[in-house]
């Protein structure tokens, strides 16, 4: 072979750069020698345990580097830290948190305490001791067993959390008779006991009879939140306030924190899932949706997969029962509501079930959780079943389809879509067989396309499973030493539509002239905000020269359909318009 004369040319600078190229090799493969200073500021424990290894086996790896130490009380450690005055603090305390630094290392150490029970023999003598060790030695890191043992009995280590219960009404009471039924269970199931040390409550008295040890009963919740023994916090009092407040005093006390406040979650989530993360403890929320069904959790975890398109379902047990009844019994709704009002599915005052605010802080959550961008409740629209009439549900059958008050959260490519309204969905839908109380979710994503999650929805046990489930959760995690795992998922910011500018399809039901051309006059009318016609029944002529029709439309912008409807409104031919619906799917 000859190289070309451009080869020739080529061929000096093609050696030159082969040359640097090996040089440049040889200069990475030169070791580095680390020198310098460095200073190490710890407790004077460290000093003669641990550090004495880590800086030998260090000095070994630099040898020219020079190391020297300190030591001080955490809190002067820390200001020198600051000053830069030391370079790396090792320290046994509780646990910091310090966005501006950088943490290279925590482990838990493993500290037992073992007394003669010949030396510490009575009840009381022991919990003095264990008291006022708790009090020195007790943090969120360090894993302190107090043990009392007979001369020559060996040693036996069980592990105990103890959580604080925030209200013992309904919930609260199911979550303590769920603990107290797990609890030959709960080593083998999480290698921990739970036990209840505190439960804070307005009225001792009449809780006193709820429970099997009343001296747990307080109401003062200093108590709890100054209690070193006690990690987990399980809020069950509802509202805002003053769970909010404690919830937050609590995260930033380095506690763990379940609730199933609903209402608190829907307007306040990210300002107490950052509480947890900035202080690196856990706060679930898996009874907060949807009562004792698992639908928090999958869509964190076991579908965090997917790209959630839909979520959709059937969130409040009240207004489900009431439509039940309805439907397969011909109620109207003031007597369904009655019944329900009489059998306990419906609160004496039941406006946040029927007027939809309660699924309505339920979709902004799941949207939340689901689509990985806030949403909070103010930006979901809201409609109850008030209006809704047996006849409806009639003619809904006629053509197909059941009614439901569905809360439906979309991802689409202008934005998130959330609403609550009732709604005609196909009678061969799988939600159109929930039944009664039950709750429904429906969920689709791009690897697994459609799934559904069925159950209890509300109810002293199947909350009190959902909450029990997230406290086990965390057990496992302080077991493991593993605690704010999954925090906040809300990393996008994808917009929320106006309801204006869904689209939809609609069920009409109005009361016309009975004459030719007044269909022609509405078919008109809906041409001219481009509503497009699938069905339409004229089903009676009433005595005074009116007739009933029922519509239902194809898609439709909401806004242009809400302007054909104030139109056709005016107009002398149409005497009332009774219902006006969504429909359910293309």
């Amino acid at each position: 072979m000859k190289l070309t004369q451009a080869g020739e040319r080529l061929l000096p600078y093609a050696l030159e750069i082969l040359d640097s190229m090996r040089k440049a090799e040889s200069i990475v493969q030169e070791p580095e020698e680390i020198s310098g200073k460095l200073h190490i500021g710890t407790c004077e424990s460290y000093v003669t345990s641990i550090l004495p290894s880590v800086i030998m086996e260090f000095s070994q790896q630099c040898p020219h580097v020079e190391i020297s130490t300190c030591t001080a009380l955490v809190p002067e450690l820390l200001q020198m830290l600051r000053q830069n005055d030391i370079d790396i603090l090792f320290f046994l305390d509780k646990k910091f948190y310090f966005p501006e630094w950088i943490k290279v290392l925590e482990q838990p150490e493993q500290i037992r305490y073992t007394a003669d029970e010949t030396v510490y023999g009575t009840d009381d003598e022991k919990n003095a001791l264990s008291l006022y060790l708790t009090n020195i030695f007790f943090s969120s890191t360090i894993r302190t067993t107090f043990t009392f043992h007979q001369k020559g009995e060996p040693v036996m280590e069980k592990k105990i959390i103890h959580a604080a219960l925030l209200g013992l009404g309904t919930v609260g009471t199911g979550v303590y008779k769920v603990l107290k039924g797990q609890k030959e269970e709960m080593e083998a199931k999480i290698g921990s006991e739970i036990r209840i040390k505190k439960i804070m409550v307005r009225n001792l008295e009449k809780a006193a009879a709820r429970v099997d040890d009343p001296s747990v009963l307080t109401n003062n919740w200093e108590e709890i939140l100054n209690d070193p023994e006690i990690d987990i916090v399980i809020e069950l009092m509802g509202g805002i306030e003053p769970a909010r407040t404690c919830i937050l005093a609590a995260l930033e006390a380095g506690k763990h924190v379940v609730s199933a406040n609903k209402d608190l979650i829907a307007v306040h989530g990210k300002e107490l899932l950052d509480m947890a993360e900035a202080h690196q403890v856990d706060f679930l929320f898996e009874a907060a949706v949807a009562g004792g069904i698992p639908i928090i959790r999958p869509l964190k975890q076991c579908l965090a997969g997917n790209h959630m398109r839909e979520v959709m379902g059937i969130v409040n047990g009240t207004t489900n029962f009431i439509l039940t009844k309805m439907t397969q019994e011909g109620m109207e709704f003031k007597e369904a509501l009655a019944l329900a009002t009489e059998l306990g599915y419906a609160e004496a005052d039941p406006t946040a079930d029927i007027e939809g605010l309660d699924a309505g802080r339920k979709v902004a959550i799941l949207a939340s959780v689901a689509f990985n961008s806030r949403v909070v409740f103010d930006d979901v629209y809201i409609e109850g079943i008030t209006k809704i009439s047996a006849k409806d549900i009639r003619y809904a059958k006629e053509m197909g389809c059941d009614i439901k008050l569905l809360g439906v959260a979309k991802n689409t490519e202008e934005g998130i879509e959330a609403y609550v309204c009732p709604m005609l969905i196909p009678s061969s839908h799988p939600l159109a067989s929930v039944n009664d109380s039950y709750n429904a979710v429906f969920v689709n994503g791009d690897a697994v396309e459609n799934a559904m999650f069925f159950g209890r929805g509300a109810g002293e046990l199947p909350t009190a499973s959902a909450v029990v489930g997230d406290v086990f959760d965390i057990a496992r995690n302080i077991k493991a030493d593993c605690c704010a795992r999954i925090g906040c998922t809300c990393y996008k910011n994808i917009p929320v539509k106006k309801m204006a500018d869904t689209y939809n399809r609609y069920f009409l039901r109005l009361h016309v002239e009975d004459r030719c051309g007044v269909l022609a006059e509405m078919t008109a009318v809906f041409a001219k905000y481009h509503v497009s016609v699938a069905q339409i029944i004229q089903k009676q002529t009433r005595p005074n020269d009116r007739a009933e029709v029922v519509v239902i439309t194809g898609k439709v912008r909401e806004g242009d359909f809400r302007t054909a409807m104030e139109e056709l409104s005016g107009r002398s031919s149409v005497h009332k318009i009774s219902s006006m619906l969504r429909v359910y799917g293309e």
